[in-house]
């Protein structure tokens, strides 16, 4: 049984590969966006640090979160 795979030129490969890589200007709507997104991770970061006891799973968490900042604005940006 084969393998699915997209069905895409290599045009349309390499158009997406660039744009994966490529820097994306952000304009007001989209740097106002950022601007609420990254308030609320560092109040999530903020909460995370008061009621999580340190170690591993809090460090974990942290990780997590700045990982997810940087999707949500990569999102945004090239939204």
């Amino acid at each position: 049984m084969g393998h699915l795979r997209s069905v895409k030129s290599e045009e349309e490969m390499r158009s997406e590969v660039v744009d994966r890589f490529s820097f994306h200007a952000l304009d007001d709507i989209q740097k106002k966006k950022v601007e609420n997104g990254r308030d609320e991770f560092i109040a999530t970061a903020e909460w995370i640090t008061k009621y999580v006891p340190v170690g591993r799973e809090q460090a974990l968490a942290l990780t997590a979160l700045e990982e997810a900042s940087m999707w949500v604005n990569k999102a945004i940006s090239r939204g």
